[in-house]
């Protein structure tokens, strides 16, 4: 990976959490699609969709997911500049909410964040998620083709 790229997408990622000027979450998530799509080769779709049953929030409301098909496999992606406990469930209900109304299996969730809460990682394991800390990461993920802890 190219340093500037690394450290963009974490600059990002702290200005996004701490609030600085010119940073937001939106734009953190716009250069780590950006990534994705240069590192993986492929397009990055992001879905938005209204959850009128409140499945994942409890009240009905719209959710994004970012999805991308590789190699026949479908990964579903969060991605966040800073992920906690409460972040990684989140995700792992849009996931479920996707998969339900969609009919389709997601094969792989990987969660994207340079800022990682250490609880998290126990949610992760959990529910099925892995996290990486950059895109270009997200590529030793895919190629291991194992399941995901």
């Amino acid at each position: 990976m190219p340093k500037e790229l690394g450290k963009d997408i974490f600059m990002e990622a702290m200005g996004a959490h701490w609030g600085l000027p010119d940073c937001s979450e939106e734009s953190f998530r716009n250069l780590a699609r950006a990534e994705l799509e240069e590192y993986l080769g492929a397009e990055v779709i992001t879905i938005e969709e209204f959850d009128d049953e409140g499945v994942v929030y409890g009240l009905p409301e719209w959710i994004e997911l970012d999805i991308m098909t590789r190699d026949g496999i479908l990964i579903a992606f969060g991605l966040n500049s800073y992920v906690n406990k409460g972040r990684m469930y989140d995700f792992w209900r849009i996931v479920q909410f996707y998969e339900k109304k969609h009919k389709k299996q997601i094969d792989k969730m990987i969660a994207i964040s340079p800022l990682v809460n250490v609880k998290a990682n126990a949610v992760a394991e959990s529910v099925g998620v892995t996290i990486c800390k950059y895109p270009e990461d997200v590529e030793a993920v895919l190629n291991r083709r194992l399941p995901l802890i």
